[in-house]
């Protein structure tokens, strides 16, 4: 035992065949309490939303410091980063610590978020005001932002008033946006009120104006682009131009997954009440000595089915099963020209000392397990161990020799399991519920008054995408990126400005390649950006030798790099365009000074 200083000295004295000998291991390091990778949610989505909000604080600090001479707000940056990295602590992150210590993690999470919010709506004000944004009588100016990289299009969903007739919405351009009516989150008498849904095109790590016109759409208006494809929509059948899907009424799951494009059925007949599997769980809150959590359970009750939404924009299907105390809502959302299905769970957990596994068996043949892992994944067995992931899991294979498969990207749960049989499946523990910080072999008493976690409402989504053998091609870490911090819209007036209605401020062409961070840097080096240069960082994904060019329009500059397979580089930007661009350390030194 000694300092890190004095172990790497003597091991780099014992010269290069000593190193030569050490064994490289490239593999997980451990399988300790893989209970810890689903106990307690709440510090899960806490985290997950508190990392969301700082890294896009960063970026669009970096973006008012660098055009418009504003401070970087270092300090409250780095007040937000130490609550989040706080939090990181064992036992808080695993879910292992005492109860009264969630309190305080979700308070100091909570001051996370809120710094980082402030940033935000002061940034995007800033930038909005810059905006050239025409007076038009009786509309609404929307900006929405997009802190991703890369080009987003999503649905946007934005409450509206004082428009009895409703609205419709047009793109900076003016044309025509596909849109419809959804319900409002006010429930009053008020006719005037409203939420519509839109679709919204963004550039990359940038903004664009849209409008909201009052009354209708006329009959000869110009469209975004080509006229919405069909799509229909049942209790029992959910369709377009690329999937079909297929839902027993008893079970509340699909029966048939039909990728149009590819002519392949990943779900074709499958068992849907497996989809739902509550259990006991006696493990305790490490779950010690757990290898697996896919037990067999009973399935959740089917008590209705309902059809939401059904326009020409998006559908929306409501399940609804219980039991036992507890309710879970599954509401199946497909876009008209989406190929991705999203589901927006809502869980009211009241089961002591269970546990609830999500489901998504498959007919894949010869399947292979891939993990989502911190900048990139790995491969595991498909055995049926609790494993953890990032935002996502994927299982690929074939069906009836065609090459197939199912990835499912989820936002705020980390313990998987890919289970083998008849009907190879994913699994995500939604929820276990042992008593806070029970270790194993205390064995708890059976008069004792305890407390569990994971009582009550809490919410997530998740995505199943298809792709035709290569996970790649789904993208799905930016997938899980933007499903776990969407797009910001906001209302904004009319007035003057040098900015165009639409703008990128970065963008890292939406490959193999992804921009991680956009910040300024923690020492200050000049009045610019609040005595800051810019700081870029940049991780390959797919696990495979990469060259890509990061547009970085915020500074006049244009990256030409290489990467090797899962690698991170990071560089440091100055805002004198003559000045040189240097690589450095995940800390900030230069490479070169410290090789």
């Amino acid at each position: 035992m000694s300092s890190p200083r004095r172990y790497f000295d003597e091991v780099l004295a014992r010269g290069d065949g000593f190193l030569d000998s050490l064994d490289v291991l490239k593999d997980d390091l451990q399988h300790h309490a893989p209970g810890c990778y689903s106990a307690h949610s709440g510090i899960k989505a806490w985290q997950k939303r508190a990392q969301y909000a700082v890294l896009s604080a960063e970026r669009w600090a970096a973006v008012i410091a660098t055009q418009s001479g504003t401070s970087y707000p270092r300090e409250d940056l780095e007040r937000a980063w130490k609550q989040v990295l706080f939090n990181q602590f064992h036992d808080v992150l695993p879910g292992s610590a005492i109860e009264s210590a969630y309190t305080d993690a979700r308070d100091q999470l909570g001051e996370a978020v809120s710094i980082s919010k402030r940033i935000i709506v002061r940034a995007h004000n800033v930038i909005a005001r810059q905006i050239d944004v025409p007076f038009e009588d009786g509309t609404q100016p929307v900006v929405v932002f997009n802190q991703h990289p890369w080009p987003v299009s999503t649905d946007v969903a934005l409450q509206f008033g004082a428009q009895r007739a409703g609205v419709h919405v047009v793109d900076d351009e003016g044309r025509q946006v596909l849109f419809q009516k959804s319900q409002s989150t006010a429930t009053t008498d008020d006719a005037s009120r409203g939420t519509i849904a839109f679709r919204a095109e963004i550039p990359a790590f940038g903004y664009r104006l849209y409008r909201l016109r009052p009354g209708a759409a006329p009959r000869d208006a110009e469209w975004t682009s080509a006229p919405p494809s069909a799509l229909s929509v049942t209790s029992s059948v959910i369709e377009n131009e690329f999937l079909r899907l297929e839902i027993d009424p008893k079970t509340g799951w699909f029966t048939s997954f039909f990728d149009k494009v590819a002519g392949v059925d990943v779900m074709a007949g499958v068992d849907g009440s497996t989809h739902t599997q509550v259990c006991d769980d006696p493990t305790d809150t490490w779950g010690h000595r757990v290898v697996s959590y896919a037990w067999p359970g009973d399935t959740m009750k089917t008590k209705r089915i309902v059809v939401r939404e059904s326009g020409p924009l998006r559908s929306r299907v409501r399940v609804e099963r219980e039991w036992g105390n507890s309710t879970l809502v599954e509401e199946f959302v497909l876009s008209h020209d989406s190929a991705v299905l999203r589901v927006d769970v809502t869980l009211d957990w009241r089961e002591k000392a269970h546990l609830l596994k999500l489901r998504f068996p498959t007919v894949l043949e010869k399947p292979r397990a891939r993990y989502e892992i911190p900048f990139g994944s790995m491969e595991r067995p498909v055995d049926g161990a609790e494993e953890p992931a990032q935002s996502w899991v994927d299982v690929s294979g074939t069906v009836d020799g065609s090459p197939a498969g199912l990835t499912v990207v989820t936002t705020n749960k980390h313990a998987f399991d890919v289970s083998p049989g008849e009907q190879p499946s994913i699994g995500i523990t939604a929820v276990r519920s042992p008593v806070y910080s029970w270790h194993d072999p205390r064995l708890l008493d059976p008069a004792g008054i305890y407390t569990f976690q994971d009582q009550g409402v809490q919410e997530f989504s998740y995505e199943l995408v298809l792709h035709a053998g290569d996970w790649t091609a789904s993208q799905p870490t930016r997938r899980a990126s933007v499903l776990g911090s969407p797009v910001r819209a906001m209302l904004e007036s009319s007035h003057g400005g040098l900015l165009p209605r639409r703008h990128s401020f970065a963008s890292d062409g939406a490959g193999s390649v992804a921009i991680t961070a956009i910040k300024g840097t923690e020492d200050v080096v000049s009045a610019a950006l609040g005595g800051a240069d810019l700081i870029v960082r940049a991780a390959e994904l797919h696990g495979t030798a990469a060259t890509v060019e990061l547009e970085l329009p915020l500074v006049g500059r244009t990256l030409a790099l290489e990467f090797g397979p899962s690698q991170v580089r990071t560089f440091r930007v100055p805002l004198d365009p003559t000045g040189d661009i240097v690589e450095v350390d995940l800390v900030e030194r230069p490479l070169a000074a410290n090789s």
